[in-house]
């Protein structure tokens, strides 16, 4: 199981569908990475390391946004 997934997060899902969230997780990130790995990568060794890590943070920059959309849900 990946680190990135709370104990205390998977305890809040329901019990019946718990493996399948589990499970489209692993396969959501996976994809990611078989997707986004060799473009990060065609993008360093055209231009550079620095440039890649923007590209990166560029790519991952809207998940600041589902953040701050999720955090309203769990003051409620």
């Amino acid at each position: 199981m990946d680190q990135s997934i709370e104990p205390g997060e998977i305890k809040n899902i329901k019990s019946e569908i718990r493996a399948t969230v589990i499970s489209t997780y692993g396969q959501i990130d996976s994809l990611g990475q078989i997707i986004g790995g060799p473009i990060i990568c065609l993008i360093a060794m055209k231009t550079s390391i620095s440039m890649a890590m923007v590209a990166s943070a560029l790519i991952l920059s809207p998940v600041i946004i589902l953040l701050i959309y999720g955090a309203k849900f769990t003051k409620e």
